[in-house]
């Protein structure tokens, strides 16, 4: 029985763990694409003048 429950709490731990991780990579993915996208407007817009 205590492994049982051991195992149907591992689970949901790991679960949130992963949720977790995938946000944290979403959060510095976007982290990364807005800063590319200023240098790449910054450089864009010194070039047009």
């Amino acid at each position: 029985l205590r492994d049982e429950c051991q195992l149907k709490v591992k689970e949901p731990l790991s679960l949130l763990i992963n949720k977790q991780r995938l946000n944290l990579a979403g959060e510095i993915a976007d982290k990364v694409l807005k800063k590319s996208r200023q240098k790449a407007e910054s450089c864009y817009l010194s070039s047009a003048e």
